[in-house]
């Protein structure tokens, strides 16, 4: 009783506990990496295709036959007769992979249908690689065949692995090229090449997993363009879409393609006709009463009921000193409803761009897009988040929205 009772103790209450806490992850929307079409798409095909790219159809016939012929072992070891007792062959410990991997498989099916989980892709699925290929070695082992002619020809086709590794070698990309969300180069420098540096920056809109490359570039090249705003993916507002075109045939009819990466299906699109747009507040002469360490500091607060249905643009002229580098704040625009929930948040984090803020005659402009503002829109603020209470100074900074404006073109 006493090592049952360790057992529970060591194994079972933290594993039911982990359990709970992943229900309440997903019970407020953070389980939110994976996708719903299929176990076969969004897992194996995803997981396949992080491995080896392009080859990744070959691997896919390879598991489904290997897949296949492990089923059919496990019967066989399970099934034929022998002197072992049945209950003792389902218990040897080389099915040990083989139940993880079904077992696995069959979790996630039960989740998604029950719960509604995300089927796990890429990086959260890749214990399976594991739980996969212990099964084919140990089930194989099982077999206990004295020529080892059958391991040694099924192993035949893990030849595939240097075969492709080989074949992948060049000095121009790496499989990270691959993936969607992997920016090139040139798509910042023609977006930045089209950016007058003293009037607000060129709105571009993206998937969320974009904003890290694109960062990297603005970060490494001193550059203030945009962040990339997705939190209003897919739409057609912005001035620039960094996409997959065939994911929303309408950016086609409002943009032009400029750049294409060659590694993936990536586009760089230009708007046809840019959205005027229409100033409709301007704040000017805000400044911090010598330094400051508070938390948030408001630039303005503002009822804009009156706005329903539009997308605005906030944008930000900013001159800030700092000692801290870097300094850790945040521009940010929250929306509220008529009772106070947050509808939208848009933030420019500072540390993004510059780690040295010494200099405040160097004006920091930028800006973000605040999407279509929902019919229970109130009110909005506009603050810096001193997210580690750091002491700075803001010597002068502006605050200007705009009004998207459409038109029969756009």
């Amino acid at each position: 009783f006493a090592q049952l009772g360790l057992l529970l103790l060591l194994g079972v209450v933290p594993v039911v506990g982990t359990v709970i806490y992943l229900f309440d992850l997903n019970d407020v929307g953070r389980l939110d990496y994976g996708g719903m079409d299929g176990f076969w798409n969004v897992s194996v095909k995803n997981l396949t295709n992080f491995l080896v790219g392009n080859l990744s159809v070959y691997l896919n016939i390879l598991i489904i036959l290997f897949f296949a012929g492990m089923i059919i072992l496990f019967f066989y070891l399970t099934l034929k007769k022998s002197q072992d007792d049945f209950i003792d062959k389902l218990l040897h410990p080389k099915f040990l992979f083989f139940y993880l991997l079904m077992g696995n498989l069959l979790g996630f099916f039960l989740e998604h249908h029950m719960f509604g989980i995300l089927y796990p892709e890429e990086r959260t699925s890749i214990q399976f690689i594991l739980f996969f290929l212990g099964s084919l070695i140990f089930l194989l082992d099982r077999l206990e065949i004295r020529k080892q002619v059958l391991p040694a020809i099924v192993l035949i086709p893990f030849a595939f692995f240097p075969i492709q590794f080989v074949y992948s070698l060049n000095f121009d990309r790496s499989l990270v090229d691959t993936f969607n969300y992997n920016i090139p180069e040139s798509f910042y420098e023609k977006v930045r090449d089209s950016h007058n540096p003293d009037e607000f920056p060129p709105t571009v809109q993206g998937y969320a997993l974009r904003i890290m490359k694109w960062n990297y570039f603005n970060f490494m090249k001193d550059g203030e363009e945009s962040c990339i705003h997705f939190n209003s993916y897919p739409s057609t507002e912005g001035d620039f879409q960094i996409v997959i075109p065939g994911e929303n045939p309408e950016w086609l009819q409002y943009y032009d393609i400029i750049d294409v990466d060659k590694h993936n299906e990536l586009h760089l699109l230009e708007r046809k006709h840019k959205i005027p747009r229409e100033k409709i507040f301007e704040k000017t002469a805000i400044k911090t009463d010598g330094e400051i360490n508070s938390e948030f500091f408001e630039f303005a607060r503002e009822d804009i009921d009156t706005l329903k249905g539009e997308s605005l643009y906030f944008g930000f002229k900013v001159n800030l000193a700092s000692q801290h580098k870097p300094f850790h704040g945040w521009l940010v625009i929250t929306v509220f409803s008529d009772q106070n929930e947050q509808l939208r948040y848009e933030f420019i984090p500072f540390d993004w761009y510059r780690t040295d803020w010494t200099d405040p005659s160097n004006t920091f402009i930028n800006g973000q897009l605040v999407h279509r503002l929902p019919e229970n829109t109130k009110s909005y603020v506009a603050y810096i988040w001193n997210i580690y209470k750091q002491e700075y100074r803001l010597d002068h900074a502006e605050l200007s929205i705009f009004r998207l404006k459409k038109t029969n073109k756009i």
